[in-house]
């Protein structure tokens, strides 16, 4: 399966994808399915219906006091702003719990991984999102595929898409062939088979997105 897992929708202050324009461009640009992380809201969600050839994962990019954390696998929203408690929000669905773009030194909201204990990461995170189509830099890519290695954690990317052209930049394929077992083996401490692909877009997005917020 092919997932881009970092999506926003229009309910994300900042984007302004249409939930019913999403899938068929999924779909053209050769998705298997998305993540649908929208900025603290679980609005977007009931915006997507069941469909047997394209799967949409339930998740959410929780903003809080450390930068933001993603949720995967998600059937309740996240309303914690301290990180360790909205990650125990996220654990307590068994959902997935990602670091996103953890490396990019131009985000407000980037992790805050000088502010967060190494060993409590190792033991309470499942992923880190190392190819994010947003980066500035290639090297803030770099620098995440070196903290999931450091972390010993599972590779993901995602596009952080807030506009439909942005869609699909960046995927994760897997070689299983279910989100039910995607989800499973995200969950294992054991290394999977995951390939990571991913291009960046251009830096013109970002004045989109304060376009899509002023237009809000």
């Amino acid at each position: 399966m092919i997932i881009d897992l970092h999506v926003h929708t229009k309910y994300s202050g900042d984007a302004s994808i249409n939930p019913r324009e999403l899938i068929k461009v999924a779909k053209a640009r050769g998705l298997d399915g998305i993540a649908v992380t929208d900025h603290d809201t679980t609005r977007g969600w009931a915006h997507f219906s069941v469909d047997d050839d394209f799967t949409v994962i339930q998740g959410i990019e929780r903003t809080t006091d450390h930068g933001s954390v993603i949720g995967l696998f998600l059937n309740a929203g996240i309303d914690s702003y301290g990180f360790w408690e909205a990650v125990d929000q996220i654990r307590s669905q068994d959902g997935i719990v990602v670091l996103p773009h953890p490396c990019d030194a131009f985000r407000r909201d980037t992790p805050r991984l000088g502010a967060l204990d190494k060993d409590l990461l190792r033991a309470r995170i499942d992923a880190v999102e190392v190819f994010t189509s947003r980066c500035i830099l290639g090297r803030s890519n770099e620098r995440a595929e070196r903290l999931a290695e450091e972390l010993g954690k599972h590779r993901l990317g995602g596009s952080d898409a807030h506009n439909l052209g942005e869609v699909g930049r960046a995927r994760t394929r897997f070689s299983c062939g279910s989100p039910e077992e995607i989800h499973d083996q995200l969950k294992m401490n054991v290394p999977i088979d995951t390939v990571v692909q991913g291009r960046l877009s251009s830096r013109l997005v970002h004045f989109s997105s304060i376009l899509n917020r002023l237009q809000k």
